[in-house]
């Protein structure tokens, strides 16, 4: 009997593990160059509550061109007419490009800023807060009849990390952190995939 309870709980730890390793994975950007089709859904309650995308951001995540590269984030789009409350990066490590290193977020590759642009500063000191000015037409880009850009529905995220010197960045590990609410109440409901909706 204490076998098999021993080979239990080891199994048990092993799938542990497992899902932790798994968890760890989708908590990261999408690679430069991947064509990996796999893409969770936007997330949605039943109950009123505000929910939240969590990235880690690297200092290798990306080559930079012309001191500019764009990700795009792994973990989860945006449901249609989501409600963006606010963007905060957490600093662990300081980025080191020399003069400058900054960070907006959006819902297209081309742009990356249409939810903060005004650019979150990476080289923030170790273990502090940074919140971005999230866009006060931002609600615009995330339904309103746009068409979803999600592979499983909703609205694909972006970040945009600019250097003032490109390509010389040694050390950065931050956080990104998007909080919003979801279209969850009376006629603002979740939008079929491929299909528009009007603002609410």
């Amino acid at each position: 009997m204490r076998k098999l309870l021993r080979n239990i709980l080891t199994a048990s730890s092993i799938a542990l593990a497992t899902l932790v390793a798994a968890s760890l994975v989708y908590s990261q950007v999408i690679p430069s160059g991947s064509t990996s089709q796999r893409r969770p859904v936007p997330r949605y309650f039943p109950t009123q509550q505000t929910a939240y995308v969590r990235t880690t951001l690297t200092f290798n995540m990306c080559r930079q061109t012309a001191n500019v590269c764009t990700v795009q984030l792994a973990n989860a789009s945006l449901p249609y007419n989501a409600v963006v409350l606010r963007v905060s990066m957490v600093t662990y490590v300081a980025f080191n490009s020399t003069t400058s290193d900054t960070l907006s977020v959006g819902t297209t590759a081309a742009n990356a800023n249409e939810i903060v642009t005004t650019a979150m500063n990476l080289q923030s000191a170790a273990n502090t807060i940074v919140t971005g000015t999230v866009v006060l037409t931002s609600p615009g880009s995330l339904g309103n009849t746009v068409a979803q850009s999600g592979s499983n529905g909703g609205l694909d995220l972006w970040a945009k990390w600019t250097a003032g010197t490109g390509n010389t960045a040694t050390a950065g590990l931050a956080t990104l952190i998007i909080e919003y609410i979801e279209p969850n109440d009376g006629n603002c409901l979740p939008v079929p995939l491929g299909s528009t909706a009007a603002g609410c």
